[in-house]
């Protein structure tokens, strides 16, 4: 873990730390744009996301506010050799627009394909529905 040491002052305390926090932060927390559109970071980069989900069309339309939160859960899944997290339709069309282009994510109950590989995450689907239907 990252050292800090504290400078105090009359109105208010200062913490010095090392580099190591803020390269923890840059890696859950991009600040540049990723430029490889393979990469799920990638869809950091939208200016838009819309949801239609399958086949209910309960959750549909514009989610961009929620777009961080998003990406983010995508990225914990885990990269699959095989598409064996493909079973039935997906549950879920994502539609990230990046420069006038659109990326779409088909999430299914414990997976999802991007960029045509496929990512796996226990219950990801309901993880997507509830963070989406929240407040």
């Amino acid at each position: 873990m990252a050292s800090s040491s504290l400078v105090e002052n009359d109105y208010y305390d200062i913490y010095l730390t090392d580099n190591q926090i803020w390269d923890f932060v840059n890696q859950i927390i991009p600040v540049a744009d990723i430029k490889d559109e393979k990469s799920i970071l990638y869809l950091f980069n939208a200016k838009k996301v819309e949801i239609n989900s399958l086949p209910k069309s309960i959750l549909y339309g514009d989610y961009t506010l929620r777009k961080s939160w998003i990406v983010r859960i995508l990225k914990e899944a885990k990269l699959k050799e095989n598409d064996d997290v493909i079973i039935g339709n997906p549950k879920l069309i994502i539609k990230f627009t990046i420069e006038e282009k659109i990326y779409e994510v088909l999430v299914y109950e414990n997976g999802f394909k991007y960029n045509n590989k496929y990512y796996k995450k226990l219950n990801i689907l309901k993880e997507i529905e509830s963070m989406l239907s929240a407040g």
